[in-house]
């Protein structure tokens, strides 16, 4: 049996025993259905929304794809600056230190005022919980290398530029990679988090306004929608990083002995 298939089949196993324990600890226990709905409450307001929830979470998701990939673009250039000037790494971390250690959600009514009611402050609050992690690790990856194959560039008189191309970015791939694995759920947790603070649309809002009507099946509902399109994209981006791995070794040789 092909390991795909076998994992996927656990998967369902596991999925099966999970809801199997939820359905009978509410029917045991008699949990009133305000606390925890039973799981055919739960997919009987999931179907019957079904497409108020799929187009919800695509907006959450376009937003946190749309922060998620301006941190990428940013992160590896300020990465880049830090790794290229040490006066640049002694102001530029210390500010991102301080940024990450404060609590997000006091951005968001900033974010609001700024960026509005609409996509853009959610995008923004995508941004800041994704964009350290891409950072620290890119910068981290370009100072990882080789000394050796430093010198043997200093030897060559390549340019800052030439090295940065050739040496530094090609031997970050792996840890930037690592860190888009760490900054994607962020990114859709930002996402939801600015739709919780003011949105009108967006499956944070959904869930604020199923909450607000008491509809604990509808809040479950949306809960599991954006859980399980969480974990399609972080798959999508496993896969992605497995096929640039595969070609990976073959370009780093031929940049380093370029």
């Amino acid at each position: 049996m092909p390991d795909s298939i076998k994992r996927a089949g656990e998967l369902v196993l596991y999925l099966a025993v999970l809801v199997a324990l939820w359905w009978a600890v509410v029917k045991a226990f008699h949990v009133s259905p305000l606390v925890i709905p039973s799981p055919e409450g739960v997919w009987l307001a999931g179907s019957q929304n079904f497409r108020l929830l799929a187009s919800s979470t695509a907006i959450t998701l376009g937003e946190a794809l749309a922060g998620f990939g301006t941190a990428i673009v940013a992160g590896i250039i300020i990465a880049i600056g830090i790794v290229s000037s040490r006066a640049a790494s002694r102001f530029i971390l210390p500010t991102l230190v301080a940024v990450n250690s404060a609590p997000k959600v006091v951005f968001a009514p900033v974010l609001v005022i700024w960026l509005g009611l609409g996509l853009w402050s959610k995008v923004g609050m995508a941004f800041l919980l994704c964009f350290f992690p891409i950072v620290i690790n890119a910068a981290q990856g370009m100072r990882e290398v080789d000394p050796e194959l430093l010198d043997l560039y200093r030897l060559m008189q390549a340019g800052r530029w030439t090295t940065l191309r050739r040496v530094r970015l090609p031997n970050s791939v792996p840890y930037i990679l690592s860190g888009l694995k760490i900054a994607l759920p962020l990114a859709i947790i930002g996402a939801v988090i600015g739709e919780f603070v003011a949105a009108r649309q967006g499956i944070g809002y959904q869930v604020m306004l199923a909450y607000s009507n008491s509809n604990t099946e509808l809040v479950f509902a949306a809960v599991l929608t954006i859980t399980v399109a969480a974990v399609v994209v972080f798959q999508l981006l496993v896969w992605a990083e497995s096929l640039i791995l595969v070609f990976y070794p073959v370009s780093v040789e031929a940049r380093s002995t370029a």
